[in-house]
């Protein structure tokens, strides 16, 4: 009875129709994504592909040719990328690590100031990565990868995805369009999504917000967009979506969440559920829209081609502008310890710097010394909110240091602090032998003990 009717609600026209859209955005739906009109990253004709925002105030978009954005003090700028290869997958764990994954292998790792190149293993192309406390998770694409807290390895067992998403080290899921692979802490088990109708599912996306529920979204080809919920070790169809095709689903919990997508013009789509059906919302005039994160009930972003960035503020969606960061880094005055410098001492040099705008990527500090005509360069690691150290190692008797600071933002922007031109400058000094420290010593006692008698000697005439 199902079969009939699954089949017999729109005719072969309207089926056909949605299979030519299916077929218009093959590059979405497919594994293999190779662009031949590559583009600069970091200009507005890149499309964003995924986006993950860690707390309200900090995150990234990523998207083809490696076009990274980054979210801070609630504005979007373009930032620098080590790559030109299309990301797919983001995942911030905290504002200070976070992994993203795309096309050829690509492994990106951020450490709270850039993002760096991450090597691996992988050749294949990635679509998604999932992290748990940082140091355990997974990239699948057309193999899975998973990493220990040390190293991205391949994972035995044949599998491949679109989507992951890990809630803890014991259960996880991978979907790849009639597939579905569930994760129980020591393994995966593969799962068909739908055993009667598994040659017309076809799902992209997959979102889980607890120990035992997940939705999943994709198409139903013969219908049209899908929503799929699993509970008690199954899935099970619990919405059908009207109006266009959905790439991207995020739930806040299992009565409220978010479905972003594209119509048969190619218009970004976004519908929304309240308990009990999937409603179209307005949204300004954009093309498709990829992937959507929900943070609260009046707080979501979805993000899309030609770098569109839409914010939902719980009244409405807007987009968002994105910003080409020109203000540099500022590094306030150094101090170093110790203020004195002795023989094959080394000294530690502190600074504060700050960016207002896309933040700090890098502070060096620049050393020479007289017997030396080039700089040396030690990269400062970040000891406190805006405080950065580093050392300068120790010399000789007399050698004379000089010191500058210079700081990148992860717009390329490069601020220094060189003293106004005169360096920051101290010299080795010697040490004072056992002997002459002996000796003052005894001089300042004999200073004491002249002017004791002198007081007492004046106190006694009064």
């Amino acid at each position: 009875m199902y079969g009939l009717w699954k089949f017999g609600k729109h005719n072969s026209t309207t089926s056909f129709m949605i299979m030519l859209i299916v077929l218009i955005d093959a590059a979405f739906f497919t594994k293999a994504e190779i662009g031949s009109d590559i583009k600069a990253a970091g200009t507005k004709a890149s499309s964003l592909y995924a986006m993950s925002i860690s707390n309200d105030s900090f995150g990234f978009a990523v998207g083809t040719d490696g076009v990274i954005i980054e979210f801070v003090n609630g504005h979007w700028y373009f930032i620098d990328s080590p790559t030109l290869n299309s990301l797919h997958g983001i995942h911030l764990t905290n504002e200070t690590h976070g992994f993203a994954v795309g096309l050829s292998g690509t492994i990106l790792q951020f450490n709270g100031m850039l993002w760096e190149v991450y090597n691996n293993s992988a050749i294949k192309h990635l679509f998604d990565v999932s992290l748990v406390e940082g140091v355990f998770g997974f990239a699948v694409g057309d193999d899975l990868y998973m990493y220990d807290g040390e190293s991205w390895d391949v994972v035995e067992e044949a599998i491949s995805g679109r989507a992951i998403e890990l809630y803890s080290r014991d259960f996880g899921i991978i979907i790849d369009g009639p597939w579905s692979y569930i994760y129980n802490g020591s393994g995966w088990q593969r799962l068909i999504i739908d055993p009667i109708w598994r040659f017309e599912i076809d799902l992209c996306d997959v979102d889980v917000i607890n120990d035992s529920v997940a939705f999943a979204t994709g198409l139903d080809i013969c219908i049209g967009g899908v929503v799929y919920k699993f509970q008690d070790r199954e899935w099970s169809v619990m919405h059908y979506i009207e109006g266009g095709v959905p790439t991207s689903i995020s739930m806040l919990n299992e009565t409220m969440g978010l479905i972003v997508g594209y119509d048969a013009n190619g218009k970004g789509v976004i519908w929304k559920y309240e308990g009990t059906s999937w409603n179209r919302q307005e949204v300004p005039d954009v093309g498709s829209l990829r992937k959507v994160q929900m943070l609260g009930q009046d707080r979501a972003f979805a993000v899309g081609d030609n770098c569109t960035i839409l914010k939902f503020d719980g009244f409405s969606w807007m987009i968002e502008d994105i910003l080409e960061d020109q203000m540099y880094p500022l590094i306030t005055t150094p101090y170093q310890e110790p203020t004195i410098v002795l023989p094959n001492v080394p000294v530690t040099v502190y600074v504060n710097v700050t960016d207002a705008e896309s933040g700090v990527r890098e502070v060096i500090l620049s050393y020479k010394t007289n017997e030396s005509l080039t700089w040396a360069n030690v990269t400062m690691a970040k000891s406190a909110a805006n405080t950065y150290t580093g050392e300068i190692p120790g010399f000789l008797n007399g050698t004379n240091v000089e010191y500058k600071i210079v700081a990148y933002d992860r717009a390329k922007n490069i601020a220094t602090n060189d003293n106004q031109g005169s360096n920051y400058i101290y010299i080795v000094i010697p040490e004072f032998s056992s002997g002459l420290m002996l000796l003052l010593a005894f001089l300042l006692l004999t200073l004491i003990f002249v002017y004791t008698k002198r007081k007492m000697y004046n106190v006694h005439l009064k």
